[in-house]
């Protein structure tokens, strides 16, 4: 049974009593009106003890059910501060998750880039060792099937001939 029932149930005993009490008393107050004057005193007497102690007892209850009203309130807000709290580290955790794989995310992908970096360096360096060894020259396939050799810019034919294992060669100067 949870905390709240239980001080539902003590408060609706306690209004029971006093409802009881309350009731007694009008006996109590009907019976007296019948009764001779000298037993009067006598049945007011135990009336009055028996009002008295059903209020005793109510009154304890109701502090009884306003304890534990307080003892539920006290456990209602612990149990609301301690969700919370859990739900700040849940918070803080899956914030701490995130950042962690995306830093190493950035990381790898960092070593990637680096990683491309130094290759594209090394190959602008044997590009630039390949056009030093060719002076620039460019072979091109033309659309009609035949082929040729593209000078740099400024740099003319000065003669052609033989080589003497019979290929063909042509001199250029700038």
């Amino acid at each position: 049974m949870q905390t709240e029932d239980k001080i539902f149930g003590l408060i609706a005993q306690a209004e029971d009593i006093q409802k009881h009490a309350v009731t007694l008393q009008r006996a109590a107050q009907e019976v007296l009106k019948t009764l001779p004057e000298a037993s009067k005193s006598a049945i007011r007497e135990a009336a009055r003890e028996f009002i008295v102690q059903g209020a005793e007892e109510a009154s304890r209850s109701l502090r009884g059910v306003s304890s534990e009203a307080e003892a539920a309130a006290s456990t209602l807000r612990r149990t609301g501060l301690f969700q919370g709290v859990f739900l700040v580290a849940v918070a803080i955790v899956v914030a701490g998750i995130g950042y962690g794989i995306s830093s190493w995310i950035f990381r790898s992908r960092g070593d990637d880039l680096a990683e491309l970096k130094t290759q594209i360096v090394q190959e602008q360096a044997t590009l630039a060792a390949l056009r030093s060894k060719t002076w620039g020259l460019e072979l091109v396939d033309y659309k009609d099937g035949t082929r040729g050799i593209v000078l740099p810019k400024n740099m003319k034919i000065d003669r052609t001939g033989d080589m003497p294992d019979g290929r063909a060669a042509v001199v250029i100067r700038p």
